[in-house]
């Protein structure tokens, strides 16, 4: 613990003896966290992008099925009313 107190001491009075690199020093300390901290947000924004990008193609693809399935159904659906108007006599006919 003494050495602890031994440094500390030791700091303040280097800090004392020269405050401009004192100064110099809490800034260089200053930006090297605003640069972890810069590298943690670009990490989480690039991951929210391509988590994104995968919800954006789900997106597409399941798109891309519903407009098969309804052209499926559409088709059926005329195949069989077209087979249900064919079939009934027409009663103006001659």
């Amino acid at each position: 613990m003494s050495t602890k107190r031994t440094t500390q001491v030791q700091q303040d009075a280097a800090e004392k003896a020269n405050p401009a690199e004192a100064h110099v020093a809490r800034v260089e300390q200053m930006f090297e966290e605003l640069e972890k901290i810069q590298k943690a947000n670009m990490e989480q924004f690039e991951l929210a992008v391509d988590e994104g990008a995968k919800l954006m193609k789900a997106s597409a693809e399941y798109s891309a099925k519903m407009m098969e399935e309804w052209r499926r159904l559409a088709l059926a659906t005329t195949r069989q009313a077209t087979q249900a108007f064919s079939s009934m006599s027409t009663p103006f006919a001659s």
